[in-house]
């Protein structure tokens, strides 16, 4: 089960699912990331900061997404938009109990790419618990390190800090 926060880590460095056959370069170099993620849940208040590590190569940029277009069973992708600069989507979920997160939700995301290594994602999902509905808020920006990934294996990321 991998939590929210890396689920957004992924997203930001990793991109959308390209909708073609033909994959171009990652617009963004391949190595370690480091992840700082701002969340606030709006109603009632909550914030907290992560501040995680991802190890990216060409083909954990491919499949972050499943490859599919759709990020995770259950999730449909609507109004996707891409160009030089980034990407935003909008994603809707069924609930699905033991995944990082057990409500039905919507979220919308949005990707930027500031350079070959910098990369910003905001993100605003809106949860429809059926005792209280809630709507989280992130802002995670995506350092890169370097190229040697100090053993986090890709696909996985490393928590640095954070609850």
């Amino acid at each position: 089960m991998k939590p929210f926060f890396y689920l957004t880590a992924a997203l930001a460095l990793g991109g959308c699912a390209t909708q073609t056959q033909q994959e171009p370069a990652p617009p963004i170099k391949m190595g370690l990331w480091e992840v700082v993620m701002d969340i606030r849940r709006i109603e009632p208040p909550m914030a907290a900061t992560y501040v995680s590590q991802v190890c990216l190569t060409p083909e954990t940029w491919r499949d972050t997404l499943d490859g599919t277009g759709k990020p995770l069973p259950g999730c449909d992708m609507h109004n996707y938009k891409q160009d030089a600069g980034g990407w935003s989507f909008d994603m809707v979920c069924k609930k699905q109990p033991g995944r990082f997160g057990s409500s039905d939700r919507s979220t919308h995301m949005q990707i930027a790419i500031l350079s070959a290594e910098k990369v910003r994602t905001t993100t605003r999902s809106e949860h429809a618990e059926s005792s209280e509905p809630f709507v989280l808020e992130s802002l995670a920006d995506g350092i890169y390190q370097g190229a040697d990934c100090k053993g986090i294996k890709p696909g996985d990321y490393k928590r640095v800090s954070g609850s």
